[in-house]
């Protein structure tokens, strides 16, 4: 079984120190100009008929957990 695990982060910023991706508010608010925070988690089992989609929608080409 696959599970998938979500976390919410929450940042908090200058308005015209807006974060450019993930890394950078992360790098930022451990050690720099913001304020963040894990605000949620939620796991649960991904359906094996969507697991190739949501794979490729994070950039994976789908394959990782295929059998070798």
């Amino acid at each position: 079984m696959i599970l998938k695990t979500t976390y919410t982060y929450v940042v908090y910023h200058e308005q015209d120190d807006v974060p450019q991706s993930l890394v950078h508010a992360l790098n930022e608010a451990y050690d720099g100009s913001m304020v963040g925070g894990v605000a949620g988690e939620t796991t649960k089992p991904v359906n094996p008929d969507t697991l190739k989609q949501e794979l490729i929608s994070i950039g994976n080409d789908g394959t990782f957990f295929d059998p070798v």
